[in-house]
């Protein structure tokens, strides 16, 4: 079972990053969106979508230095 260490989310709300520690000396991360959905009779569902999903790094702080120099985005996120 994975941990969560880390959450960045967009300035817009609609873009998420989780550093994962995997517990067994390995560490990930995951991109995820925001989605919509039209479900016939309920109308528009909105739920996170994976959009990445990375290999593993032997350090938590190695996922992340991966993490930011492959999304734009989260190099001006927030925690």
């Amino acid at each position: 079972m994975k941990n969560v260490l880390r959450k960045y989310r967009s300035a817009d709300g609609q873009r998420l990053v989780e550093v994962f520690d995997h517990q067994d000396g390995f560490y990930s991360y995951e991109e995820s969106c925001e989605a919509v959905e039209n479900i016939p009779d309920l109308g528009p569902e909105t739920y996170w979508m994976t959009s990445f999903v990375s290999g593993l790094f032997d350090s938590a702080e190695a996922a992340e230095r991966d993490a930011k120099l492959g999304i734009p985005w989260l190099r001006s996120a927030s925690t």
